[in-house]
């Protein structure tokens, strides 16, 4: 019997096992049945509880998107979503190579860092909180001029982009 006639004869028991009038077995033979669940809403479990949020990486202007047809309308659907669903953080990762090659330089108006401003300008706007996180230099990231996460030019340049984003662009909205 080859495999894809074996896992039909299993579906099949399944579905017939099912479709029986025998009482399913339980799980858990000790299973105490129902229980009561009592949310006590005056007593704070966690005193800095932000919310449920998201990740938001910034990639709906990236190039590959851009290829594929993005428009203002699309965003404006995209910006009205997030507004409408109130989200107090956001998780959005980054690549320091969106604004160096680990040379020294940087470069504040690449494609990736026009994208990533217009997330963090909704952000601004909508008073989300931002936990900005760089992808780190794995074999996909890697930015040319840095040997991996242990190389101090990658924390310096992690350091010259937050400065750039927090006292320059000023995103106050970054907090983590």
């Amino acid at each position: 019997m080859t495999a894809g006639a074996l896992s039909l004869w299993t579906m099949l028991a399944a579905l017939t096992a099912a479709a029986s009038d025998k009482p399913m077995p339980q799980a858990h033979p000790t299973d105490p049945g129902p229980m009561q669940i009592v949310v006590e809403g005056r007593s704070a479990i966690a005193k800095r509880f932000l919310g449920f949020g998201a990740e938001w990486d910034p990639m709906f202007w990236a190039p590959f998107n851009r290829k594929l047809g993005v428009t203002e309308k699309d965003w404006r659907l995209v910006v009205e979503r997030i507004r409408w669903m109130r989200m107090p953080i956001v998780r959005m990762m980054m690549l320091s190579r969106w604004c160096t090659q680990g040379d020294g330089r940087f470069d504040w108006d690449s494609p990736e860092m026009k994208g990533l401003y217009r997330h963090l300008d909704v952000c601004q706007k909508l008073g989300i909180a931002v936990i900005l996180t760089d992808w780190g230099c794995a074999t996909w990231t890697k930015v040319p001029g840095y040997s991996g996460t242990a190389d101090p030019k990658y924390a310096e340049g992690i350091g010259r982009y937050m400065d750039h984003l927090i006292n320059r662009r000023g995103y106050t909205c970054i907090k983590y």
